[in-house]
Formats: structure tokens, C-alpha cells, sequence
């Protein structure tokens, strides 16, 4: 079959880092164009056109799949537009600023019969993909606890970039919530309470640059599961990326996935068909394992490294080229991008009322009311990221 012809909207960090070098490595997708208004490209450097508009993209007949790179404020925009065209579609996360709107869009691309896929590509991390594997093998018995932390050192406020200034779609929680939100539902489905806390804890912040949530997983038997995520911008000393207990023991895991590092320093990304291996990590950053030995408590608790599986952003563009070519049932859904939001937005209204929220028939597309959306001007610019 030919391949399918890409255009990615977005000429910046994410198109440069999360998209591009794993799009090139996928046999079967090619890209086309790159959407920059002015100037040449610097997410890729060999590229046929260059488009000045996103409109220009979706006008394209031969382009069949759009990646939506750009700020947050104009995902719902273009997604619309591209769907109306009846292109194929990746956006970044969040997939809109507002469940309403994710949940028009979604409805519009089962209308068409068009993909459109959730970049929550922090499902593809090596730690994650551990914590999953340890958590279905019952290693740690029943799971009670998880602390899930992405912390970084950057106290100083960066306000030429669209994310430190203020709009509904900037700040850490819509930044980084996306993915630890869908990080906890891709392991225990949708949560029955949340309790959150949000803060602006740099000197001079416009935007939240903090968060603290809690969610409450149902269990057999009447058990719960609670489970934390968080992440700041003020540890010179992180958390752990990941902490479980168990009822047969814990398991600790430092660092970060060393896939975004890796791109940043420029490795190259291998080809998927090639069968070599990319996201390993080093021995020296695996996780550690604390179980009780077969003799119970009366013996020492068994200490073990536990191997980091690798992580692979190449697996996520391989389901979205199979899923147009195939029918392959997506990894990432749409309506997972509908439940990060929904969780964003609760999360800030359980901060705002200080109380944890009961999310009995609040979630899923049922429990969004339909709201006539304003529309946009013809021909509305967005800054494009990077420009």
C-alpha cells in the first residue's frame, strides 16, 4: 500500500521532539509538509512543502493524516476544520481546552469516519510500561497505593513561551496533567472521587505551576485504590517518579523516561521494522522491588532491581498508521482525551471548593452538556509553536 502522507501543524519543540523523529521512523508514514508561517523549518530538514497556513495543509488532497503540534488554544480550531476535510487526525495533549469541545470533535470524527488520536504518549514510557506489568503480575499483591510525581527545577518563570502566560490551556496542570491523568486511567478505568490541589508557587507565576491530585479507584471486594499525581516546578530534588505499595510490598522507581532526553541530544531514533531496540534504560536507574520472602515476616524483605522495560514512542504512531490502514483499534481513544480533560476540569473545581468530588455521572460523554460553541473568524491565525 503507499504511504500515507502526513503534514504536521507546528514548527516547535514538540513537533521537533515528539513527533517528528518517531513519524520518520514508522514505515508507512511519510511526511509531506510542515505548517510554519514564515521562515524554513526547524523541526525537520528535508522536507517537500512548507505550508504557510494549516488551512493549506488541510486543502491538500494528497495529505491524509494532520499532527496538531501547536498551543493548546488552537487544537479545537484546526481539529475541526481537518475533520470537516475529512483528514485523519493526531493532536497533542490536551486534545481541546474544554470537554465540550473534545467531545464535538470526537462526535464530528465518528460522523466522517476519520481517526483521531490523543498524543498521551507517556503511555509508551519504559517506567510506566513497568509499573503496568508489575501491576497486572500482582508482584505486590493488592495494589493500595500509587504515588505518580513528575517534579523538575525550573524556578524561573519563562514568559515568552505560551505556556507560562495566562489562557485556558496554559499551565502545568493542562501541560503534564493530560499524561498522569491518563496514566492512572489506562491502569484502573475511570476514578470515583478526586481531591485536588492547585497552586502558583514561583515568585511572579501567571499560571498554575503546581499540582496535587487525588484519585479514588474502585476495587473488588470493596477495596480502594488511591492514587496520587503531582508535579511542580521548585524540586532541585524530585520525588520518585513512581511509588507503589502493595499488600505484599512496595516498589520505588527514580528518574525519568530517557526518551526525551535522548531526542533532545539529537540519537538518532531507529526504524520500527528494524527490531532495534530504543528507550533502554540504564541499570543504574531501574526501579527496586521490596516483597516479604515465602517465609513471611519472620525473614529479611527480599530486595530486587527491578529491569526498566523499554519505552517506545515509535509504538504509538505504528498503531495510528494501522488503524488507518487496518482498522486497528486504537491504543489512545479519543474519549481518553475526553476523560483527561474532564478530570483537568474537576480538578480545578475541587481546588476552587476545597472539597474532594464524588465523579459519580460526571464523567464520560453522557455527562457533558451540550453547549452551543462561538464560531471562531474565518481565516483566525494562532501563533504556531516555535514562531
Amino acid at each position: 500500500m503507499t504511504d500515507i502522507s502526513v503534514a504536521i501543524v507546528g514548527d516547535g519543540l514538540a513537533s521537533r521532539v515528539f513527533h517528528v523523529p518517531f513519524i520518520e521512523a514508522v514505515p508507512g508514514l511519510k511526511i509531506k509538509g510542515v505548517v510554519k508561517r514564515s521562515g524554513d523549518p526547524t523541526s525537520i530538514s528535508d522536507v517537500e512543502t512548507v505550508y504557510r497556513s494549516y488551512h493549506e495543509a488541510i486543502e491538500d488532497p494528497s495529505i491524509d493524516l494532520l499532527v496538531i503540534a501547536t498551543p493548546n488554544d488552537s487544537h479545537y480550531e484546526i481539529a475541526r476544520a481537518a475533520i470537516a476535510a475529512d483528514k485523519h487526525l493526531v493532536i497533542d495533549k490536551p486534545i481541546t481546552e474544554t470537554s465540550v469541545q473534545a467531545l464535538e470533535l470526537i462526535n464530528a470524527a465518528k460522523q466522517v469516519g476519520t481517526i483521531l488520536a490523543p498524543f498521551h504518549n507517556r503511555r509508551f514510557d519504559g517506567d510506566f510500561r513497568t509499573v503496568q506489568s508489575l501491576c497486572e503480575s500482582k508482584s505486590l499483591g493488592r495494589i493500595v497505593r500509587i504515588h505518580s510525581a513528575f517534579d523538575s527545577f525550573q524556578p524561573k518563570v519563562r514568559t515568552s513561551t505560551w505556556r507560562e502566560n495566562e489562557g485556558v490551556g496554559s499551565g502545568l496542570l493542562y501541560d503534564l496533567g493530560p499524561h498522569l491523568f491518563d496514566q492512572a486511567i489506562s491502569l484502573f478505568g475511570a476514578p470515583k472521587s478526586i481531591f485536588c490541589r492547585i497552586a502558583k508557587e514561583r515568585e511572579g507565576s501567571r499560571v498554575v505551576d503546581a499540582f496535587n491530585t487525588i484519585f479514588e479507584f474502585d476495587q473488588a471486594n470493596g477495596h480502594t485504590i488511591e492514587y496520587h499525581c503531582s508535579a511542580n516546578k521548585i524540586s532541585a530534588m524530585p520525588a520518585p517518579r513512581f511509588i507503589i505499595h502493595g499488600t505484599q510490598g512496595s516498589f520505588t522507581k527514580l528518574g525519568l523516561d530517557p526518551q526525551e532526553d535522548a531526542l533532545e541530544a539529537r540519537v538518532r531514533v531507529p526504524r520500527w521494522d528494524t527490531g532495534e531496540v530504543w528507550g533502554a534504560e540504564d541499570k543504574a536507574n531501574w526501579g527496586e522491588l521490596v516483597t516479604m520472602s515465602d517465609e513471611g515476616l519472620t525473614k529479611p524483605l527480599l530486595r530486587e532491581a527491578i529491569p526498566t522495560e523499554a519505552g517506545d514512542y515509535r509504538a504509538f504512531y505504528a498503531n495510528v498508521r494501522n488503524a488507518i490502514k487496518d482498522g486497528e483499534p486504537l491504543q489512545v481513544k479519543p474519549e481518553d482525551g475526553l476523560l483527561a480533560i474532564q478530570l483537568i476540569e474537576l480538578a480545578i473545581q475541587s481546588s476552587n471548593q476545597g472539597m474532594a468530588l464524588d465523579l459519580s455521572n460526571r464523567l464520560g460523554t453522557q455527562a457533558i452538556k451540550q453547549a452551543p460553541l462561538r464560531k471562531p473568524p474565518v481565516g483566525r491565525a494562532h501563533p504556531l509553536e516555535g514562531q
